[in-house]
């Protein structure tokens, strides 16, 4: 979207990206928003009685003709902010349809937005640059100049809200019974004075691909062009998994958010079914239980939530198997849920992705991720269940992770697994189509602004610009470990 009305000659341009059938659909758009509302005779009709059906009757014949002319006046001069809101209500708050309309009020130069700007505008929302999607986040978090952190926080909040709302009709979402939905939590304290203008905002968001999902499925359901006419748009498909449960006997450890963060980081293989393997909640506290649940399942995610509220876990690109040395491979990973917000990936240090192992007199019995024998990343004890560690001075060597527990030595309240992908003995499609979302590096960046506060990768370098990158947003409240 553009900053003054010179951009309006932009109209054969912009129109262009279009296909004739999207050019169709957003002409039939222009003229819903346009349009009065049709529901104000249809409330009176409805009010009137048997006694005013027919005098209601002449009306409406009358007002029919009158709201015809009425409508064609107004597609041509355009539609106004009221317009917009009552087009846009169900899915957006007020203030960003507020600023949305007032941009595109301000590429046309006048009030009312006409079509041709309609087109621009649209252009620049659906199909635009990374520096046209730079500008939209911009205006949206800050209309008048730089956005601070709070602004684009405050922005991406709303955003994931309206995400889970457009999302929950969808066959994902019903799949999920989340009681434990924190997407409105709180958010963090934010530096004071950091301000980031268009060319910030845009190394950010090509870095967080994940964001792109977030804001493309929002607007594409707001102005609902497809390629083709009547066909579901492929970006209204949420990236969260179907959930196959049998009962519902148990209240999960993840949120939506949580859950969103974790599919985005395994392979996109996987990415598309999970199923509950075990659940102490359901299947008892029993590791013998446990680990016959867990075991030749293929990949999985193993949640635990210790008795110091901190949720953390692993995911294992490998079936569980009893074995006394480490094995599996570096598409594994640590992450913590809560308090903070992290996902730690192989170091190439070492292979110790791995290790379950029972019955051994000389080795340690139990299973554990990264680090070494008796000083694991994330242990749980086989003999004692329900006792486990976490050991980090000053990180885990195989994930350059922290310590993931509330207490080096915690005591597990909660432990949760899901197979995820395909069941042992489906066939992995080869030809699945890869996501831009895989293994994105930027996923995290959505939950830390919406709230929860980030632990930072291992991997990562220390960035030296003000970018608002998953690291630096906000920067105060991270569990920072320099590696």
């Amino acid at each position: 979207m553009g900053n003054d009305s010179s951009k309006v000659p932009e109209y054969t341009t912009s129109l262009s990206v279009f296909t004739p059938s999207e050019q169709k659909q957003i002409s039939k758009i222009f003229r819903e928003i346009c349009e009065a509302n049709p529901t104000a005779i249809m409330f009176r009709l409805a009010s009137a009685g048997l006694a005013g059906m027919m005098q209601l009757d002449k009306e409406k014949k009358k007002q029919k003709k009158h709201q015809q002319q009425e409508q064609m006046k107004a597609i041509k001069g355009g539609f106004g902010n009221p317009h917009l809101r009552q087009y846009l209500q169900k899915y957006l708050p007020a203030k960003l349809i507020d600023k949305l309309y007032r941009e595109m009020a301000t590429i046309g130069g006048t009030n009312n937005v006409k079509e041709k700007v309609f087109v621009v505008a649209l252009a620049s929302i659906l199909k635009g640059s990374l520096e046209q999607r730079a500008h939209v986040v911009r205006k949206l978090s800050n209309e008048n100049g730089a956005a601070n952190p709070d602004e684009v926080m405050e922005l991406i909040e709303d955003l994931l809200k309206v995400y889970i709302s457009i999302c929950e009709p969808s066959e994902q979402i019903k799949s999920w019974k989340i009681e434990n939905n924190n997407h409105s939590m709180p958010r963090t304290n934010i530096p004071a004075g950091m301000m980031f203008n268009e060319t910030d905002l845009e190394k950010w968001i090509s870095r967080s691909p994940l964001f792109l999902h977030i804001m493309d499925l929002v607007l594409h359901a707001c102005f609902n062009v497809s390629y083709i006419e009547g066909a579901s748009s492929p970006w209204l498909i949420p990236k969260i998994p179907v959930a196959k449960v049998t009962n519902w006997e148990f209240t999960t450890l993840l949120d939506i958010p949580s859950l969103i963060l974790i599919n985005s980081h395994i392979p996109p293989e996987f990415q598309k079914k999970w199923r509950l393997l075990f659940s102490s909640q359901v299947h008892g506290e029993n590791f013998a239980k446990f680990v016959s649940n867990i075991k030749n399942q293929g990949p999985s995610v193993l949640m635990i939530k210790d008795k110091d509220d901190h949720v953390f876990g692993v995911f294992a690109a490998d079936s569980w198997k009893l074995n006394p040395d480490f094995y599996g491979t570096h598409r594994s990973f640590l992450f913590t849920l809560a308090p903070t917000v992290g996902v730690y990936q192989s170091t190439g240090i070492n292979d110790h992705y791995m290790y379950l192992n029972q019955g051994q007199a000389t080795l340690p019995n139990g299973l554990g991720v990264g680090g070494q024998l008796n000083y694991f990343g994330l242990w749980m004890e086989r003999d004692n269940y329900g006792v486990g560690h976490s050991k980090a001075e000053p990180t885990c060597t195989t994930f350059n992770s922290p310590q993931l527990s509330g207490k080096p030595d915690f005591e597990i309240e909660v432990l949760e697994v899901w197979g995820v992908g395909p069941e042992p003995g489906e066939d992995v499609d080869a030809d699945e189509d890869i996501s831009i979302l895989d293994r994105d590096p930027g996923a995290e960046a959505l939950l830390e602004l919406a709230g929860k506060p980030r632990a930072s990768h291992g991997l990562r370098d220390k960035q030296n610009d003000n970018t608002p990158d998953q690291h630096d947003l906000p920067r105060d409240q991270y569990k920072t470990v320099e590696g």
